[in-house]
């Protein structure tokens, strides 16, 4: 007796996690960066993280805070970070309702930089004294929200309170990171300056070491007083409200 073949069921049509299409958007966002197509990257990204922001979905908040990272990223490269200001603040409070500590604490620093790149030294004064940084925010999150509280007090000139900021950047940064070494020069630039501003000396052994011979060269020419221009330059640039790096 013959029996017909039993009827081929049509495939299941999987959906794809809300994770995984973060995760390889948030790759994509990286080809556009690397290969320079910040329009682009730009228009992506803003509708990225809007889609990342209606769902609360704590699997996400790792990878959340990256996307706007990069989010942040682009605009700052195009000159338009003001822009986005609104939606960063909104997001910040969203996040810390959620208890979303992660995003929490990059909305916090990326925020900081945002008002620092704009000079809106008192906004971020502002937004320091109303939100606090998490205390589950991860170190390197936490290295760059002292280097940012380090230059907002210099800028007030509270050169105590900034050297302590700044103090607890360096510690808290990845020491054996290459990728890091950037950010650790650009702190011991900043740190050196409020230390000659105190009145203080730094170590000769910080200009000694491999790391940082080289960018904080000038530095050390300065604390041997064989630029005294330099020093007044910078004297004067600190106390106008200028406090930037040589």
């Amino acid at each position: 007796m013959e029996v017909d073949p039993p009827a081929l069921k049509p495939k299941e049509v999987r959906k794809i996690l809300p994770e995984a299409d973060a995760y390889i958007k948030m790759l994509t966002q990286l080809i556009l960066l690397d290969s320079n197509r910040l329009e682009e990257g730009a228009e992506f990204s803003s509708a990225l993280v809007v889609n990342i922001h209606n769902q609360n979905r704590r699997t996400l908040d790792q990878i959340g805070a990256k996307i706007l990272f990069y989010y942040s990223r682009f605009y700052e490269l195009l000159g338009k970070l003001d822009t986005i200001r609104a939606f960063m603040l909104d997001a910040l409070r969203t996040a810390t309702l959620r208890y979303d500590t992660t995003t929490q604490g990059t909305l916090l620093t990326l925020l900081l930089r945002n008002y620092i790149h704009y000079k809106l030294y008192d906004h971020a004064d502002k937004l320091v004294s109303r939100a606090s940084f998490p205390e589950t925010g991860g170190n390197n999150l936490y290295a760059r929200y002292s280097y940012y509280l380090g230059r907002i007090r210099a800028i007030q000139l509270d050169y105590s309170t900034a050297h302590r900021h700044l103090l607890a950047a360096i510690r808290k940064a990845p020491q054996q990171n290459a990728a890091g070494a950037g950010f650790l020069q650009t702190i011991h630039k900043f740190f050196v300056v409020v230390e000659l501003l105190m009145g203080d000396i730094p170590e000769r052994s910080t200009f000694r070491q491999p790391m940082f011979e080289k960018v904080l060269a000038p530095y050390a020419q300065i604390v041997q007083g064989t630029h005294p221009h330099l020093q007044v330059l910078i004297v004067n640039s600190c106390s106008s409200g200028r406090f930037r790096s040589v």
